[in-house]
């Protein structure tokens, strides 16, 4: 089953928070999908979404993305407690 990318109410799920998760999650809610965040270590969800704000924010100042797309992209971020929480 094909999906669209482009859908509104598409949402990825990402579980651990480290470089990888983060750069995954930075990228898809750049891209317009919200996110849900969750990490086994305790604060590591909430570390990644502060690090993916000042890369969003570091964008912005350099012009690749406007201030407006910047905020937009870490608004679609959400920390969820586990996987059982990213459930539709």
């Amino acid at each position: 089953m094909p999906i669209d990318v482009n859908r509104r109410d598409l949402t990825v799920g990402v579980i651990g928070t480290g470089a990888m998760g983060r750069g995954i999650a930075q990228v898809a809610a750049a891209g317009g999908m919200q996110v849900l965040m969750s990490d086994s270590r305790a604060g590591a969800a909430k570390e990644a979404r502060e690090f993916i704000e000042k890369m969003l924010a570091r964008a912005a100042e350099k012009g690749s993305i406007t201030k407006d797309d910047a905020a937009g992209a870490i608004n679609r971020i959400r920390i969820v407690g586990g996987p059982a929480d990213m459930k539709p």
